[in-house]
């Protein structure tokens, strides 16, 4: 149950930190 919990909340974070990661990523090819 605690480990599920955990997944929940790691996962949305990981994605949200990969998207922030891939936008940063572009405005630094852009610039």
């Amino acid at each position: 149950m605690q480990f599920s919990r955990f997944g929940d909340w790691l996962f949305p974070s990981l994605m949200y930190f990969v998207g922030n990661w891939q936008i940063y990523a572009l405005c630094l090819i852009i610039l």
